[in-house]
């Protein structure tokens, strides 16, 4: 079938060449070959008289790669030069400080409570950081996350925070978020 098919595409590849006669005087003869287990055609001329003097050229067998065996194939190595980055080290919250201030009068009616902080950068160069203040004891609440630029400080001081608490129990915390994760809490009570 394979022969068939072969012989039926060259005779249709070579009648549509207008360098070769189109009578039944020149016919394909195929041959096997063994080597790689294509079937390649060669034509040999019958006629005596062709139109030009060149010849239709012989097919040869197409060679193939040996194959590798990658079970047994080894690889050679060679050194990789070492890649060494170089970027400035992030900067840090490195210390975190919070204060505490109130005037009491009573516990007939709410006392303001001022929070303070300082936040300690390492190194001092510009950075964004998140922070919020939050609140635990008697009444507890947790305060809007705050954005903030530091620029060339190495310590900054929050914008004091207030809030109105009744007699008890407390601890403020503040937390910053970002650039790293800190927390300093203070514990007071309100008599």
């Amino acid at each position: 079938m394979k022969k068939l098919i072969c012989l039926l595409g060259l005779g249709i590849l070579l009648s549509g060449c207008s360098l070769l006669q189109s009578s039944p005087a020149s016919t394909p003869t195929p041959v096997d070959t063994p080597t790689s287990g294509l079937l390649i055609a060669t034509f040999t001329p019958i006629s005596t008289e062709p139109i030009l003097s060149t010849q239709i050229p012989t097919l040869e067998p197409i060679t193939t790669a040996t194959p590798i065996d990658l079970a047994t194939a080894t690889v050679e190595q060679t050194e990789t030069p070492e890649i060494i980055y170089t970027s400035a080290p992030p900067t840090l919250i490195t210390d975190l400080s919070v204060g505490v201030s109130f005037k009491f009068k009573s516990c007939a009616s709410p006392t303001t409570v001022t929070f303070s902080g300082e936040i300690t950068i390492d190194p001092a160069n510009f950075t964004e950081v998140d922070y919020r203040w939050v609140i635990s004891g008697t009444i507890s609440h947790i305060g809007t996350i705050i954005r903030t630029n530091i620029s060339a400080a190495t310590t900054f001081t929050i914008h004091p925070y207030t809030y109105k608490l009744g007699c008890g129990s407390y601890t403020i915390g503040l937390q910053v978020l970002s650039p790293n994760l800190v927390t300093d809490k203070k514990s007071f009570t309100i008599p």
